[in-house]
């Protein structure tokens, strides 16, 4: 694009937890203290590290804020983006789920703007809803008339971003000319470390310890989110995340 983002906004806030504010210092908290992997609170922390992971790549700089009296933010932070003049504040909720979403959640999401921080009353600030879940056709409806910016993000537990979406009143407050579009890659191009993640519900889980796996033909495409400004690539350089921090993000 030929335009340099601005430099990242200084954001004082605390992460949401003194035991852990980053997913290998969770996972080890975890072990130490023997918390199960099935536990709730374990599925929806490892989701909310995993969530901040993996929208790096798409330009993303998000802190762990979840605790209890929260405000209902996970996760708080910027978007930037090249064409962006400065940095887009952000605030995420995060949902670990089996089942989708209801415009419910959208109102939850709407009732989070109520705890951004001070400095950002007068800004545009756009709130995530990440899951687990494709959206419904009633989200889709509560997110497209809500005044607020929005935006809805599917993200599987192993971290592949499979859709994301806004509404008129982002696109209005600074993501004119932004796009998604669907990426192909050939699976066989893709690291051990990549093809471990798996799809969502898949490759994830902790397999039985000291089995050796059977050696599987690697075939098929690998679908993922890209993001476009005025239907070019944006961060195309950025094709995911070193293969230690992969490793992890399927620790589960």
């Amino acid at each position: 694009t030929g335009i340099t983002p601005a430099q990242l906004p200084r954001l004082i806030i605390t992460p949401g937890s003194v035991h852990h504010n980053s997913l290998p210092s969770f996972l080890e908290y975890a072990n130490r203290v023997n918390l199960a992997p099935t536990k709730t609170v374990y599925v929806g922390t490892h989701y909310e590290y995993v969530v901040a992971l993996s929208l790096i790549r798409l330009g993303f700089s998000l802190l762990r804020t979840g605790r209890k009296s929260d405000a209902g933010i996970d996760l708080i932070g910027h978007w930037i983006l090249p064409p962006l003049q400065e940095p887009l504040p952000v605030i995420v909720q995060c949902k670990a789920r089996k089942s989708g979403l209801s415009p419910k959640h959208i109102r939850e999401l709407e009732g989070a703007f109520q705890g951004i921080p001070a400095e950002w009353r007068r800004k545009n600030v756009l709130g995530l809803l990440v899951t687990t879940c494709k959206a419904t056709r009633g989200v889709l409806e509560a997110l497209g008339g809500n005044r607020w910016p929005m935006a809805y993000v599917k993200i599987s537990r192993s971290g592949t971003i499979e859709q994301f979406l806004w509404n008129r009143a982002a696109t209005e407050r600074g993501l004119e000319g932004v796009g998604v579009t669907v990426r192909h890659t050939p699976r066989i191009l893709l690291s051990e470390e990549e093809l471990v993640q798996g799809e969502e519900g898949n490759g994830w889980k902790v397999e039985g310890r000291g089995r050796k796996k059977k050696k599987k033909v690697i075939e098929g495409t690998r679908k993922d989110i890209q993001l476009t400004w005025m239907g070019s690539p944006v961060f195309p350089d950025r094709e995911g995340l070193d293969g230690e921090t992969m490793r992890l993000m399927g620790v589960i």
